[in-house]
């Protein structure tokens, strides 16, 4: 599969996962009792390794099949790949990428 069209598709999936959790998350705080907050967990934390291995696979590296997000973190920094170079926290409750 072509790197661009894997990246293309591990975004899309990520973007998916991280729009189950808001919505569950909305469904739990309006008072949904078969939902609990594991549910949004997984999905987010799904929602993060897929944004890891977008970000390997739009560097061309072949992504080994791992559901580990440190393993996938460690593999970035052996990759040298820079996500953020420096973060500094602002006034506000953002957090601002220079």
């Amino acid at each position: 599969m072509e790197f661009l069209k894997q990246y293309e598709i591990l975004l899309k999936k990520a973007k998916t996962d991280l729009k189950v959790a808001k919505n569950t998350l909305r469904d739990f705080e309006n008072g949904d009792e078969d939902l609990d907050l594991e549910v949004i967990m997984f999905h987010l934390q799904q929602c993060a390794e897929k944004l890891l291995k977008t970000l390997l696979v739009y560097n061309k590296y072949h992504v080994v099949k791992t559901h580990d997000i440190e393993e996938l973190i460690l593999t970035m920094n052996d990759q040298q790949i820079v996500v953020i170079e420096n973060i500094e926290k602002t006034n506000s409750s953002y957090w601002v990428c220079s």
